[in-house]
């Protein structure tokens, strides 16, 4: 079992625990499980930070420790992470490449999403208000890594994309149900 010394006493580090700082889990706030406080998830992030970034490959993602331990965030979706990582000047031309052919809304196919122009196209769809929800931070999140792309025209479609999923949500009631409007 790995552990790590400190103040000369052992602090172990289960498999699920190191588990943890790679996947997290949104429903432990003092520390993940089988961590006794965020000191001690902090201390496991310290001692295995480098080979825990070693082994997490996907593009625009890394692992819940570093989120929480060295951006002090916790991104909930994989479009949270790469705003954060944008934000912080984290993505080179070489993952934004990868990032595009894993996640086509921010390629620069323009045509990608060309159904959610018109608050009319997305009402016929009949999404879920949790999907549209979904779907306007895609969006957004879109603009912002056109913007920071370049691609003026892909940041005016998704800005506009955006606000007709807003336009559709603000017909949903408190139960999640469309009225008219």
């Amino acid at each position: 079992m790995p552990r790590v010394r400190r103040r000369g006493h052992a602090l172990h580090f289960s498999g699920a625990m190191l588990e943890n700082l790679v996947r997290g889990d949104g429903a432990f706030t003092d520390g993940g499980p089988g961590f006794g406080s965020i000191a001690e998830e902090r201390a496991a992030w310290n001692a295995y930070r480098n080979s825990l970034m070693a082994e997490y490959g996907a593009p625009g993602r890394r692992p819940f420790g570093f989120y929480r331990h060295d951006l002090g965030t916790e991104p909930l979706q994989w479009f949270d992470e790469i705003r954060a990582l944008l934000e912080h000047g984290l993505i080179d031309a070489t993952e934004a490449l990868l990032c595009e052919k894993v996640r086509h809304v921010l390629s620069d196919n323009a045509a990608v999403y060309s159904s959610f122009e018109s608050a009319a196209l997305i009402r016929g769809m009949g999404l879920s208000p949790a999907v549209l929800l979904h779907c306007q931070r895609e969006f957004e999140l879109a603009t912002a890594w056109h913007l920071w792309r370049g691609r003026p025209e892909l940041v005016e479609k998704y800005k506009l994309r955006a606000q007709a999923v807003r336009d559709v949500m603000q017909n949903v009631n408190m139960k999640g149900e469309f009225y008219a409007g």
